[in-house]
């Protein structure tokens, strides 16, 4: 049994109809499978991304989790997150953290962008690897593939660049032993492009809100680690309901809001 989530960006349908007239440049084979262990003992996740760019549809980066063995995963053991960066490697567009809602073998999210521009896709997995009886809380390990290639897309709605105003950057910086600068907050902050655990990534991630405007989020806003199963359910839901989380200049002050904007898919035959 298959079932399917789709939000705030164009239908998958709308996609499919496009295909026919317009022509396609799949990008499906940029990044391998990659595999790790995982919870219980026997479970082998493989994860993987994919870029396709539909001429007048979208730029669709897809986030993909499987297990080897097409063992059912156990209810929220697995999430995922697809992301797209412009050039200057600001964040443009995610699904957020999406968690498997029912036992299934796979799970596949998505994300798009409609805007003409140069544009690289990565994808984030979050794979269970314990939990706790007690606590009925579950750990996971963050893992992230590969940068994809930049990719120019074409956009036959909006091919004008939207408007780019930069944070205001703190009178206090300084470098820290991640490489990252350091805010007046002692929060460290830049791209998130190059990360590849959850400790890599800084507290602030460079990131565009819906109004054009160039902030930060915050690292824990974005990356949610659910506490429970029902807490990874709870945030699913609100993340397919269309979800934004606040973007700060450097001062702390809200200039903005990212939305997170996807789709997903579970195979729980």
């Amino acid at each position: 049994m298959k079932t399917t989530r789709r939000k705030t960006f164009i239908s998958l349908l709308l996609a499919a109809a496009m295909i026919i007239t317009s022509s396609i440049t799949a990008f499906a084979d940029y990044d391998d499978w990659h595999e790790l262990s995982g919870y219980p003992s026997g479970i082998i996740y493989q994860y993987q991304g994919q870029l396709d760019n539909v001429s007048g549809v979208g730029l669709f980066l897809d986030a993909r989790i499987k297990e080897k063995n097409n063992q059912l995963i156990n209810t929220n053991y697995m999430g995922a997150m697809a992301k797209l960066y412009d050039t200057s490697d600001v964040l443009v567009a995610s699904t957020g953290v999406i968690y498997n809602s029912i036992p299934s073998q796979s799970l596949y999210v998505w994300t798009s962008i409609n805007q003409t521009g140069s544009y690289c896709g990565q994808m984030m997995a979050l794979l269970a690897v314990g939990y706790n009886s007690n606590t009925h809380k579950i750990s996971y390990a963050v893992m992230n593939s590969p940068m994809s290639p930049y990719v120019y897309y074409v956009s036959t709605t909006n091919s004008a660049e939207p408007p780019v105003m930069n944070a205001a950057v703190s009178s206090e910086e300084i470098s820290s032993e991640s490489g990252y600068k350091v805010n007046a907050a002692g929060e460290t902050y830049g791209t998130c492009r190059s990360a590849e655990k959850y400790e890599d990534y800084p507290d602030l991630i460079k990131a565009r809100g819906v109004n054009g405007r160039t902030g930060y989020v915050r690292r824990d806003d974005f990356i949610y680690l659910a506490d429970s199963p029902e807490d990874a359910e709870r945030y699913t839901e609100d993340v397919l309901d269309g979800m934004t989380i606040p973007v700060y200049d450097l001062n702390g002050s809200v200039i903005d809001n990212f939305a997170f904007t996807g789709s997903n898919e579970l195979d729980a035959r």
